[in-house]
């Protein structure tokens, strides 16, 4: 089976679901008229719906974890592109590395060493400038911008391993890279799509509910729907290539 359009079988899952959505809250609220019940599920196929969906279309799709995903794929694209995870593969597979790959690989983990040293550092008085207010982690500079810590620690190591190693040979290499990588996800970051609007129609039209989701649960749901197809297409190339 051509694995380029086995790969995008989560987006049309998410498209399928959500006209599915829409259907069951019709069906369901056609049947709450004819039964005379009160409306527990509200149709989006309607008037109502229509103006709503119209109305949220906008809030939902920016609501989607858009900007993390496409730095967590840059980066992981720069990473992989060092070809750092080679030597770390091999040490559980048993395999041989050559002594220039082991001598960036060191000198890639030294500079990670330092790094968290130096992290270490602005945490301990007298500097503590990447704690919070009150001295404590929780909400302090360091928890909440945890994203560009990783950035520039994944940085950092991936450039000297990269360089060093020589798979890397200019900055547009490393570029190339990441784009390259990210280009292999473009099948999960089209799922986000449907993915963005299958919990508000569910919230809307009173499914959700019914089902019996609260908050907490609707919040990991719609976490689920956005990071499923990612662990699908990385999956799917691992056994490909297997």
């Amino acid at each position: 089976m051509n694995e380029r359009r086995i790969a995008y079988y989560p987006a049309l899952f998410y498209a399928l679901l959500l006209v599915l959505i829409w259907m069951v809250s019709w069906i369901v609220s056609v049947v709450q008229l004819l039964m005379g019940e009160s409306a527990a599920i509200i149709s989006i196929v309607s008037g109502e719906g229509v103006r709503w969906a119209l109305l949220s279309v906008s809030s939902s799709i920016a609501a989607a974890p858009w900007g993390m995903t496409f730095f967590l794929l840059f980066m992981a694209g720069i990473l992989s592109g060092s070809g750092i995870l080679q030597p770390i593969v091999g040490l559980f597979s048993h395999g041989k590395a050559n002594s220039n790959g082991l001598r960036s690989f060191f000198f890639s983990v030294a500079v990670l060493l330092l790094y968290l040293a130096i992290l270490f550092m602005f945490t301990i008085s007298p500097w503590q400038s990447l704690l919070g207010v009150t001295g404590e982690l929780h909400s302090s500079p360091l928890a909440q911008g945890w994203l560009l810590v990783l950035f520039v620690g994944v940085l950092a190591v991936s450039f000297v391993y990269g360089f060093m190693y020589g798979n890397y040979r200019t900055f547009t290499d490393v570029v190339s890279s990441a784009g390259n990588f990210m280009t292999r996800y473009l099948p999960a970051l089209v799922a986000m799509l449907p993915a963005a609007g299958i919990v508000p129609c569910l919230q809307f039209s009173g499914i959700g509910l019914f089902l019996g989701f609260d908050e907490n649960s609707v919040v990991l749901a719609g976490n689920l729907f956005y990071a499923f197809p990612f662990l699908y297409v990385a999956l799917l190339q691992f056994f490909v290539k297997k």
